[in-house]
């Protein structure tokens, strides 16, 4: 089941843990109006750095998902690091889910009434409505082999010219 929550004075972060490695090449999220969109890496309550922050339109509420583009931040992840996604000065809500994400948690701070975050996901049992994509990045033994490939390629090939001639 979906539900909103508000982002008017609060501030969101949904802490994620990257089931693969490779780069972060974008997330989408459902929302309306505007927000700031941050990443950081690491765990939640994170006050930065921020590897990531864009302004973003979600256009009006009950828009469907917002794809948004990270592959200039180059935010590259090891599976199982943890990374929050920051959502900051909204003027209006975000979507979310009430079957909590098993990999990390989903949490608030509003600096009216909380001086300290508190973990949202147990307080209600929500996670912010959220998908990841990921480039794969080779791993160093991958690069390895395929550099030696071409070696081992280009060589007989050089072989192979050299008897013609």
């Amino acid at each position: 089941m979906d539900v909103g929550l508000n982002g008017v004075g609060y501030q969101w972060q949904q802490q994620i843990t990257a089931g693969l490695g490779g780069r972060l090449t974008g997330i989408s999220l459902w929302g309306g109006y505007a927000a700031r969109v941050r990443i950081a890496k690491g765990d939640a309550f994170s006050t930065g750095p921020f590897v990531f922050s864009q302004m973003v339109d979600f256009g009006p509420p009950g828009t469907e998902k917002l794809f948004i583009d990270t592959r200039a931040a180059n935010i590259v992840l090891s599976a199982g690091d943890t990374f929050v996604i920051d959502l900051s000065d909204a003027v209006g809500g975000y979507g979310a889910s009430s079957v909590p994400y098993a990999g990390g948690d989903l949490w608030i701070t509003d600096p009216v009434f909380y001086t300290t975050p508190f973990n949202y996901t147990a307080a209600h049992g929500t996670s912010l409505r959220f998908e990841t994509y990921m480039d794969a990045v080779p791993e160093p033994a991958t690069w390895a082999m395929m550099i030696a490939g071409f070696g081992l390629a280009g060589g007989a090939l050089r072989r192979r010219r050299a008897a013609v001639a």
